[in-house]
């Protein structure tokens, strides 16, 4: 289209930060922990992704998961579900 802009952020933007710590993980002590590590930066960036507060969000899917949360119902603790950053007070 003439006269439209083109998009400031590139679709790559979001993980800027993962390839920033990727040598973080060379030092997370064994494969399992550099596996949980990489799982829950994928957990807080699609959270980010969808407008959610990450610290909120964690926040409420681990209190819940202490909480007992049924396993069979996990989809109810996905980040897309969550309540989005204009909510918050």
């Amino acid at each position: 289209m003439p006269g439209s802009k083109p998009p400031t952020t590139s679709p790559k933007t979001p993980f800027r930060c993962i390839a920033l710590r990727r040598r973080n993980w060379l030092f997370a002590g064994s494969n399992s922990d550099g596996e949980r590590a990489a799982a829950m930066y994928s957990i807080l960036q699609t959270a980010k992704l969808n407008d959610v507060n990450t610290e909120t969000y964690l926040a409420d899917t681990l209190a819940r998961i202490a909480a007992g949360h049924p396993i069979n119902r996990i989809e109810q603790l996905l980040a897309w579900l969550h309540q989005r950053r204009d909510d918050d007070p």
